[in-house]
């Protein structure tokens, strides 16, 4: 009996100790997402959004049920504010941007899920149809910020929203745009942006997904332009479409930097010939590095991982693999602009010509220490690397270090698939050392009133 006594008193004990150690202010996140606090919105701090909607000042607010706006929600300027979905949806009254905020405002979009009734994870931002312009555009159908104000998205979701730029979200103005969690998804853009849409702001994406949005034109996914910087180090974008450029993420006069996640199974598409960048576009002296990550599985016309035409791609890490051209670059296609490749693979792409790169008139590309190209396939010519430029202004490739470009194929004309490495027209190869040599002289390079050295 005494042991017994002592067996349960220990049980007890640990219980108790377990119940107020682990912390009951937070709740487990989905894998890369952070975890998400659980607020007591009943201790006196937290406010109720009703359909009112109108001006918020500086507070903590959320919801306590699915809200519909009679008036779009304008967050005052240089107020601090935390909005909790709570698991409930906040729907616009299609006036506006569902939220608004211009000078000096810290938002933040977080969704808890305390309330036992609510559906964990599903709080949304929906309806919103953006702020209107001097110019009769709308931007951020979901929510816009401006005017060197912050928003972090760490929970939630905004989906449903429509604008003429940036369906879901719109950064513009020095604004910054923090994302950690939650999703941007099913937002239509008129013309770019789908998802966000960044003009002189920047966005950092650390977690989360933007999936699903759609751009008539450029940036499905995310649209960069005009001195604005994207930096990704982790997430997921996905799914997401554009016509013309950029199905993934488009960026020009702009800097995107990717170091980790993935961008994948977005498409450029548009008739037979017209969609460019299935995962990203660079265009008009848009500048994309690539550190690390990985682009896979997105479709285009021309360039299905990658497209740079006046632009510069730099890839220093990372992986560029399984996208597919309908035309031209499979992996990455680049014109009248420069690529350098000095880490990194590009592997299992397939286009036209030039399954892993696609080299066009006035394309300077340079291939350095240990970037590999292998396992591509052209059904045209150039498993690996198709250059083609023109003889007033001919495609420049040159080789240094460890480079390696091997079993790529191509199945010229339908017939059987034979080793065609790099396939060059109007076009000038430099090898600078020894080993740049080796690494590709075993295999084949096939030469069109072009030079090799």
């Amino acid at each position: 009996l005494a042991v017994l006594l002592i067996g349960t008193l220990f049980v007890l004990c640990v219980a108790i100790v377990l119940a107020v150690s682990l912390p009951v202010s937070t709740a487990f996140a989905a894998e890369g997402e952070p975890e998400a606090t659980v607020h007591d919105h009943n201790d006196g701090t937290w406010t109720a959004i009703t359909a009112d909607g109108g001006t918020l000042e500086s507070g903590n607010y959320y919801l306590a049920g699915d809200v519909t706006l009679t008036t779009d929600i304008t967050i005052a300027d240089n107020a601090t504010v935390t909005l909790c979905l709570n698991g409930y949806t906040l729907t616009g009254a299609r006036t506006n941007a569902v939220i608004t905020f211009n000078e000096g405002v810290d938002f933040t979009l977080e969704d808890c899920s305390a309330d036992a009734s609510a559906p964990a994870g599903r709080g949304v931002i929906t309806g919103g149809i953006g702020f209107l312009d001097e110019y009769s555009a709308r931007h951020g159908g979901g929510v816009y910020i401006s005017g060197n104000s912050t928003f972090t998205m760490n929970g939630g979701t905004i989906s449903g929203n429509t604008a003429t730029f940036g369906g879901g979200v719109g950064v513009d103005n020095d604004g910054t745009f923090t994302m950690n969690g939650g999703t941007i998804s099913g937002n239509t853009a008129n013309f770019d942006g789908g998802g966000v849409e960044l003009v002189n702001g920047t966005f950092t994406m650390t977690g989360g997904t933007i999936s699903g949005n759609s751009a008539y034109d450029w940036g499905g996914g995310v649209y960069v332009r005009n001195n604005s910087t994207f930096t990704m180090e982790g997430g997921t974008i996905t799914d997401n479409t554009a016509k013309t450029f950029g199905g993934g993420v488009y960026v020009a006069y702009g800097t995107f930097t990717m170091s980790g996640g993935t961008i994948s199974n977005n498409s450029a598409v548009y008739n037979d010939d017209g969609g460019n960048g299935g995962g990203v576009g660079v265009d008009n002296y848009g500048t994309f590095t690539m550190n690390g990550g990985t682009i896979s599985d997105n479709t285009a016309n021309y360039g299905g991982g990658v497209y740079a035409r006046y632009g510069t791609f730099t890839l220093k890490g990372g992986t560029i693999s399984d996208n597919v051209a309908t035309r031209n670059g499979g992996g990455v296609y680049v014109a009248y602009g420069t690529s350098t490749m000095n880490s990194g693979t590009i592997s299992g792409n397939t286009a036209a010509n030039g399954g892993g790169i696609y080299c066009g008139s006035g394309c300077s590309l340079t291939l350095n220490s240990s970037s590999v190209i292998t396992g591509n396939k052209a059904y045209g010519q150039g498993g690996g690397i198709y250059l083609e430029g023109i003889a007033a202004n001919p495609c420049t490739v040159a080789f240094s270090g460890n480079a390696t470009v091997n079993s790529n194929t191509e199945y010229r004309n339908g017939g059987t698939a034979h080793s065609n490495n790099v396939y060059a027209l109007n076009s000038k190869i430099t090898f600078n050392n020894a080993n740049a040599l080796s690494s590709v002289q075993q295999n084949s390079i096939v030469l069109n009133t072009s030079s090799c050295t």
